[in-house]
């Protein structure tokens, strides 16, 4: 009876030692994982603990799974905020009433802002602007100064993002073509490949965009770069000088008509400048043979 006695302690003892090992490891298995790796190594887990018929441990896995709805929401919430994102995204489409909340820009508004990032990319000025969709991104963004200013002319944004400016750090959301927040937070992605090659900036475009609908729009400081940024994959802009296109076409927004009268005078003021430019480097050059000659 005292031998049996001691081998059923000598196998709860055993089983509290393996318990303690394998839950340590498989914690910092999980460490960083999905929802989904964990739901399938706790299964597994559990399906072992059942067919070796450990009692010790069936109890203790028993009391957790009770908890274990509570422990994912407090261990994972960007997971499941990513997935009800996600449920709503594919929802979205069946909903009558969807194309009466899309936030479209006007064509003044997306002019400006092509031109905005243009400049911001020439003086390779770092930036990071989401454009809202179906999905409010109140709920996706922390903090943000609130500004509710119309996109009227290329300096509003170019100010905000001007690195001595108390708000460049951070994000701006467009929001029915205003300005609504800037220096906001936004979530960082989980893409591995992003995070190796990109910057913050980039991955919490890429974080947005898979947690929502939202077109987030990316100009990198150390290389003047612009990626467009949806659901959670970037697109680098190849042709600038296209990039008004690219966004009317991806937002669904007609471009901004121009008369014949400007559009002739703007290549005739480059063809002046151009012409200009041609005539004072011929002058320096003849000033220069002349002075040497002299």
């Amino acid at each position: 009876m005292n031998l049996d006695l001691l081998l059923y302690f000598l196998r709860l003892f055993l089983q509290l030692a393996l318990l303690t090992v394998i839950y340590y490891w498989l914690m910092r298995f999980l460490k960083g994982k999905s929802v989904l790796m964990l739901a399938i190594a706790w299964l597994i887990l559990y399906g072992i603990v059942i067919g070796m018929k450990l009692s010790l441990f069936e109890w203790s896995m028993n009391r957790i799974t009770l908890y274990l709805p509570m422990i994912v929401l407090v261990l994972f919430p960007t997971e499941i905020r990513r997935i009800i994102s996600s449920m709503t995204r594919f929802l979205m489409p069946f909903q009558p009433f969807n194309r009466h909340h899309r936030h479209d820009f006007d064509p003044d508004a997306l002019h400006t802002l092509a031109n905005s990032l243009r400049n911001m990319a020439n003086t390779r000025t770092g930036a990071l602007i989401a454009i809202e969709q179906t999905i409010d991104l109140g709920g996706h963004i922390q903090g943000g100064k609130h500004i509710d200013a119309p996109l009227q002319d290329n300096s509003l944004l170019e100010t905000i993002f001007y690195k001595g400016s108390p708000l460049h750090d951070g994000g701006v959301i467009i929001r029915k073509g205003n300005i609504a927040f800037a220096s906001s937070t936004f979530p960082l992605g989980d893409n591995a490949s992003i995070r190796d090659h990109f910057g913050t900036r980039h991955q919490a475009a890429a974080g947005l965009s898979e947690e929502t609908d939202a077109i987030v729009l990316v100009v990198s400081e150390e290389t003047g770069d612009i990626h467009i940024v949806k659901n959670g994959e970037l697109e680098l802009v190849t042709d600038r000088g296209k990039l008004e296109k690219q966004l009317s076409r991806i937002l669904g927004t007609p471009l901004k008509e121009e008369d014949d009268t400007s559009t002739w005078l703007t290549h005739f003021g480059i063809l002046c400048r151009a012409r200009i430019k041609i005539l004072l480097v011929r002058f320096r050059n003849a000033m220069r043979i002349k002075n040497g000659h002299g």
